[in-house]
């Protein structure tokens, strides 16, 4: 694994982990409001 590799993969992860928590304050806006 290179850099760019490495570094793309750091990208995807900490994009899927905030599109997570999106996700998740989203459901839990609706629920409660």
């Amino acid at each position: 694994m290179n850099f760019q590799e490495i570094e793309a993969y750091y990208r995807l992860c900490v994009l899927n982990f905030y599109f997570g928590l999106y996700l998740l304050s989203a459901e839990l806006y609706f629920e409660y409001f």
